[in-house]
């Protein structure tokens, strides 16, 4: 363990900074041996922890890695619970791109096979990892969501308001009649199930109307704001902006 004879005692910064060093240098044997230090220490890794993990045994390109940086946690005595695993998973989702999307859902397959389950956390940050990655092309952004939903069905969770705004940000992105028709099934299945368009987010209405007008499908925009006026429901701030806006251009539009 590093031992500090005087002054202060090593803190998660000081690890951090020694387990990039030694991983700049490929030197393996240090750097499961600082993080073991760093467990031994009491103190809790951080996601500059993980980010390192990550970096440093996903730049080999093996197929193995993520199998490989579980044995270093592993031997590192590093808990496997669902916080660490989750921290690990938006750390790859950060990094963009269909391999590390795909090795982010193989370590959900793991950790669930070892019988430590994925939670809405753990869901919620590959969907917003997904949706925000520009590097992927639509369609396989479109699998991966639905991948995604899909596992979220099978164990009972239900979108919740973030989760929902990922897919309409997701279908919107599609740019095809495919997505549009995704976006608009989102939206419907909301106002149907909660009756009155105040009780759906603002972000949520500024999210798909927006998207809808970068698609330039007026024609749903024009349904959207004529549910929210017959409604007689006064958004407010940014979206209230965005709806006068899209009146006014709908009306240019004849």
């Amino acid at each position: 363990m590093l031992k500090s004879t005087s002054g202060p005692k090593p803190d998660t910064i000081t690890y951090n900074t020694l387990l990039r060093h030694y991983a700049r240098k490929s030197d393996a044997a240090n750097f499961v041996r600082i993080l073991q230090n760093l467990a031994a220490s009491g103190l809790e890794p951080d996601v500059y922890t993980y980010t390192t993990i990550v970096d440093t045994l996903l730049q080999s390109n093996r197929p193995d890695a993520v199998m490989r940086m579980l044995d270093v946690m592993e031997k590192a005595k590093i808990p496997a619970n669902t916080a660490t695993y989750t921290a690990i998973i938006d750390c790859l989702i950060r990094r963009k791109g269909e391999k590390n999307v795909r090795a982010a859902l193989q370590l959900v397959n793991k950790m669930e096979a070892d019988g430590i389950p994925a939670n809405e956390v753990t869901f919620t940050s590959l969907l917003a990892g997904v949706s925000r990655d520009d590097d992927l092309p639509a369609m396989v952004q479109k699998q991966l969501v639905d991948e995604i939903m899909a596992k979220m069905t099978a164990r009972g969770m239900e979108p919740n308001r973030v989760t929902q705004n990922f897919l309409l940000l997701a279908a919107l992105k599609a740019d095809n009649k495919t997505g549009i028709d995704q976006a608009m099934r989102i939206w419907r299945e909301a106002i149907a199930e909660k009756d009155s368009p105040g009780r759906i987010p603002h972000t949520t209405y500024f999210i798909l109307l927006n998207g809808l007008a970068k698609n330039e499908r007026y024609d749903h925009v024009q349904e959207v704001l004529e549910y929210i006026f017959r409604s007689g429901w006064q958004p407010k701030g940014s979206l209230e902006k965005l709806i006068k806006q899209l009146s006014r251009e709908i009306a240019l539009r004849g």
